[in-house]
């Protein structure tokens, strides 16, 4: 039987002590204690290293359900299709 899922009224705060990933839970500090953690969003694609910050949303059983803060966005773009402002000031100038 699965444990029962809490979402909290508000997400709170947490830091990365153990790293998570998608396959894998880990640890974070939460409230002042160490608590188990993983992805509430099972299809969650980040990896969440030590200290990072990370959103709790609420508790399985006794492992806390967390969410990334401020993942950096990735773009599949060639780096040769990306225009740098040097670039765009040079081609400017030419013209």
């Amino acid at each position: 039987m699965a444990p029962s899922v809490t979402l909290f009224p508000e997400p709170k705060e947490g830091i990365v002590d153990q790293e998570i990933t998608t396959e894998q839970a880990g640890r974070v500090k939460y409230d002042g204690s160490y608590w188990p953690a993983r992805f509430y969003d099972p299809n969650c694609q980040a990896k969440l290293e030590p200290k990072n910050a990370v959103s709790v949303l609420g508790i399985a059983g006794i492992t806390l359900l967390v969410m990334p803060i401020n993942i950096p966005e990735t773009t599949n773009a060639p780096e040769q299709d990306k225009i740098t402002e040097g670039d765009e000031q040079k081609n400017t100038l030419e013209t």
